[in-house]
């Protein structure tokens, strides 16, 4: 639940006036200037950095960066790497400095174009969204909605529909991208004092740690199965599907298209169950898929790795073992579905008291723990659990201890 208000309102601090964010900024589209800025902040050394990015990314598999902003408590600027195809190198080490905290909202997307431009994730990271619902204003905030409660400000919509790679920019899509990392500093200096406050400062940190951490940007194709969490029960259907999202992903990142353009989740669960089909079969089944696989060289690159994949299933060698144990060590993790009847009703008792614990702190629940660490805990009881140590332990502890108590026995 989303707690409306401006901060006096929400957190009972008075406030003397409306926060007006007012800062010059420059634009910077030259190498030159843009090693400038860098050396300036490095040598400045400001506590924070504000970052923010424009892109376009409907039809394609990499983000294009139209602009990306930047504001220092000193400093505000506009960097456009599209007129002169200006390389954001010189930025890699402020984006790596360990005394700047990078500050973003909702900042997985940002954070995943400057991974794959500068081939590292920005660090120390702070995210808003995320800061917000430890604060207790509620889960997933939107930026225009945390402006409006936190300054009092209404964001315009005006540009947010701009194309951000076409040149010459109006002034006023200029003003619109600054303003976010403008807003965006003011909101960061209000949510860290709130978590201080409230003792909270450390517990968003596993989050924005994960945020920062290279592996969740870097999609391994072979990998890409294990992101459409299908709820299948044999391993030759997760084989199949493994070939697939694998092709897809493959050819996805090689030739810059989107996922969906090429095949959706939906079909690729659905062929994965679905018993193995001839190529005219295949095509007319595709034809409930509009866009997808729609040309011919299209089609037969698809229908050789389907072919294969229904193929590798009748080898029977060590390859084949070892994809299966990988497939069967992937699956245990769903603890959800190995649980015993006594189990699941102790899951579902575990379930209500964290939610009780959540909501007397006002954030969700998600802050505390999600389903799979419950399931975990209630699969395997242990005084070493994350959800028994650290600042979850000292909610949780004494609550959870009947839990532990059952597992015990």
């Amino acid at each position: 639940m989303v707690i409306k208000g401006a901060p006096h309102q929400i957190w009972g601090e008075p406030i003397k006036q409306k926060i007006i964010v007012k800062m010059s900024w420059t634009l910077i589209d030259a190498a030159d200037s843009l090693q400038k800025f860098c050396q300036e902040v490095l040598e400045e050394k400001p506590s924070f950095i504000a970052i923010d990015c424009e892109f376009v990314r409907q039809t394609t598999y990499w983000p294009h960066l139209g602009l990306l902003q930047l504001a220092t408590p000193n400093h505000a600027v506009i960097i456009d790497p599209v007129i002169h195809n200006l390389s954001l190198g010189p930025l890699e080490a402020i984006l790596q400095e360990p005394s700047i905290t990078k500050v973003f909202h909702s900042g997985h997307q940002d954070i995943e174009i400057l991974y794959n431009l500068l081939g590292d994730c920005p660090r120390p990271i702070f995210d808003t969204q995320i800061a917000a619902a430890f604060a207790g204003l509620g889960e997933g905030l939107g930026y225009e909605k945390l402006v409006n409660v936190l300054l009092d400000i209404k964001v315009s919509k005006d540009e947010q529909f701009t194309d951000w790679l076409k040149r010459p920019l109006r002034q006023e899509q200029l003003d619109y991208a600054i303003h976010d990392v403008l807003y965006l500093k003011e909101i960061y200096g209000l949510l860290k004092d709130r978590l201080d406050d409230l003792g909270r400062q450390n517990w968003p940190e596993e989050f924005f740690l994960n945020l920062s951490n290279p592996k969740t940007f870097a999609i391994a194709p072979e990998k890409a199965w294990q992101r459409l969490r299908a709820p299948f029960s044999k391993w030759q259907q997760y084989s199949i599907l493994w070939d697939l999202a694998a092709w897809r992903e493959q050819y996805a990142q090689t030739h810059n298209i989107s996922r969906s353009l090429l095949a959706d989740n939906r079909l690729l669960l659905d062929l994965s169950i679905a018993p193995f089909m001839e190529q005219a079969e295949l095509k007319e089944t595709l034809k409930s898929h509009r866009q997808k696989l729609n040309t011919d060289a299209l089609f037969e690159n698809f229908y050789r790795c389907y072919e294969k994949a229904h193929q590798f299933l009748d080898q029977d060698d060590l390859t084949q073992q070892h994809r299966k144990q990988i497939i069967k060590a992937w699956t245990s993790q769903s603890f959800q579905n190995q649980l015993t009847t006594e189990q699941k009703q102790a899951f579902k008792n575990m379930r209500i008291t964290v939610q009780k614990v959540a909501d007397q702190l006002s954030i969700p629940v998600s802050c505390v723990s999600n389903r799979r660490e419950i399931e975990s805990f209630i699969s395997c009881p242990d005084a070493s659990h994350k959800l028994l140590n650290g600042w979850r332990g000292g909610l949780l502890r004494e609550v959870l201890k009947s839990f532990l108590n059952q597992g015990e026995n």
